[in-house]
């Protein structure tokens, strides 16, 4: 079973046996690929292959005791400038990637997100199009693990954004002193927050937006986020909070 260091080195091109690999030999120092090989459980043919690759990549060196030759893996920062070299490619050929991408007339009816890097394309696009005098309906956790933990520098973008482009917010929570604790740390002047007194919470959130209608849910080891287009679904769950708001 891949570990959360493997899947992460994965994230940046290695391929899983290239980052249990580098992670041996992270963790043995210099040896020979013999060793390596046993150790990461390849044939000596395999572990060559892996190492030509980890070294092409600019991760693992070959040094020299004596007439002795062994591999070590360069240190973690180089990770970093690994990370930080694909990330600049991406940057450099954006134009050409939103050049294939397909445009659509119509919005998809539903759209799934399996994970907050993925819900980051709603709000990229919540973040073009809103404009100042929009309202941003929330049913919300005010729970500390919501997404704003969960990747808070980008979510902290969408806060500014409100913010700096007078898009009104109002937030229904529950009413615990978790929940207003919580609101005091991504509260914004433009928002208005109503807590809820009574048993009411909820590990789900629910925003609205326009047409949209997004259903969040949240535990410690996964997130899902589904949006709904529909302007009749979107009326009626407007209709919703403000009979809540007035109550």
């Amino acid at each position: 079973m891949k570990n959360d260091l493997e899947n992460l080195l994965e994230s940046i091109g290695l391929t899983g046996s290239e980052a249990k690999l580098y992670l041996t030999n992270l963790s043995l120092g210099p040896t020979s690929a013999i060793n390596l090989g046993k150790k990461v459980g390849v044939t000596r043919q395999r572990i060559y292959v892996l190492l030509d690759s980890l070294e092409s990549k600019g991760l693992i060196k070959k040094v020299s005791v004596g007439s002795r030759h062994y591999f070590q893996a360069l240190e973690p920062e180089t990770l970093l400038d690994r990370a930080q070299s694909i990330s600049r490619e991406l940057e450099k050929n954006m134009p050409v990637l939103k050049s294939r991408q397909a445009s659509f007339g119509v919005l998809p009816l539903i759209s799934v997100y399996e994970n907050p890097i993925a819900m980051r394309e709603w709000y990229r696009g919540y973040m073009k199009e809103a404009k100042a005098g929009d309202e941003l309906l929330v049913w919300s956790t005010g729970k500390l693990h919501s997404w704003y933990e969960m990747d808070r520098e980008f979510y902290g973008k969408y806060l500014e954004f409100s913010e700096a482009h007078g898009v009104k917010t109002r937030v229904l929570l529950p009413g615990t002193d978790q929940a207003e604790e919580y609101q005091k740390i991504i509260g914004k002047p433009s928002t208005s927050v109503k807590f809820m007194r009574g048993d009411w919470q909820s590990d789900a959130e629910k925003w609205i937006w326009r047409d949209q209608i997004c259903y969040l849910s949240i535990d410690e080891n996964a997130t899902n986020m589904i949006v709904i287009q529909s302007k009749k679904l979107a009326d009626l769950e407007r209709f919703n909070f403000e009979q809540l708001w007035d109550e």
